[in-house]
C-alpha cells in the first residue's frame, strides 16, 4: 500500500463519520444547555460551558469536513514530485 492510498482511506473514513458526529456534538450540546438552565446557580455554569464547548466542536468539525477536500486538493499539487 502506498502513502497516497492510505491517505484516500483514512480521508474516506473521515469524510463519513465528521457529519454524522458533528451533528450529534450540536444536538448534545442544546440538550446539556437545556438542562442547565433548569439546575442550581452553582452548577449551572459548569454545564453552560460544557454546552459552549461542545457546539464549537461542533461546528468546528463541520468546517474542517467542508475544507478537507480543498485542502487535499490544492495540497496534492504540492506532494507529487
Amino acid at each position: 500500500m502506498s502513502l497516497q492510498s492510505i491517505l484516500e482511506e483514512i480521508q474516506g473514513t473521515l469524510s463519513t463519520i465528521a457529519p454524522a458526529l458533528s451533528v450529534i456534538l450540536i444536538i448534545l450540546s442544546g440538550m446539556l444547555y437545556a438542562f442547565a438552565q433548569m439546575q442550581p446557580a452553582e452548577v449551572r455554569g459548569k454545564y453552560t460551558t460544557y454546552a459552549i464547548s461542545m457546539f464549537i466542536g461542533g461546528v468546528i468539525i463541520a468546517a474542517i469536513t467542508v475544507a478537507a477536500p480543498m485542502i487535499a486538493q490544492k495540497s496534492q499539487g504540492i506532494l507529487v514530485p
